[in-house]
């Protein structure tokens, strides 16, 4: 409900504000479950706009997303490679990998790449990957994957890769190992 003395529905009224007031053309939420939605759906007039939350073959979230886009809510979808990128700060709890043979099969057939296939993947199930790089080849890449889609059985064959494996966790470990990294002391 609330974070360091913060409710984040006061936060939200306030983005109503600055909508109202034409100083922001949409509002959205980040890292939100249906019951955070739910008491904004409650507690306001605006269904937010976007909801940025991790989503990729071994975190797939079904059933956030499904709700998010009952209600028209997109979902931007960060860390769309999951644990198949290194992720030094945190120990890989997966051992998912891009040569996963469902993704090897699919980048055959489409003559893909297999990060390709996985952005394609979130793609067709109607999230917004955000992928980073740094890298141009990989940033190339990774934008050459609306030349092809893939069927609802190929979906749901990635989906089976699910293993709730998440990236980023904002509990106190995680977070302390992140910063630990990064050096955001």
């Amino acid at each position: 409900m609330s974070s360091n003395n913060h409710d984040y529905l006061d936060v939200w009224k306030g983005m109503e504000d600055m909508k109202r007031l034409k100083l922001a053309r949409s509002i959205g939420v980040s890292n939100f479950n249906s019951s955070e939605i739910n008491r904004i759906l409650v507690n306001s007039d605006t269904v937010p706009s976007v909801n940025q939350i991790e989503i990729n073959p071994t975190y797939t979230d079904l059933e956030l997303v499904a709700y998010c886009q009952s209600l028209n809510i997109t979902v931007l979808s960060y860390a769309p490679f999951g644990f198949m990128v290194p992720r030094p700060f945190v120990n890989n709890p997966t051992n998912s990998t891009f040569e996963e043979p469902v993704l090897v099969k699919l980048a055959k057939k489409y003559g893909k790449k297999t990060n390709q296939v996985v952005l394609r993947y979130l793609i067709d199930r109607g999230t917004i990957p955000i992928p980073k790089s740094v890298n141009k080849e990989r940033i190339k890449s990774n934008i050459d994957v609306f030349d092809f889609s893939l069927t609802s059985e190929e979906i749901y064959s990635i989906n089976e890769l699910n293993e709730n494996a998440k990236v980023y966790n904002f509990d106190q470990e995680h977070l302390t190992a992140i910063f630990d990294y990064f050096d955001l002391y």
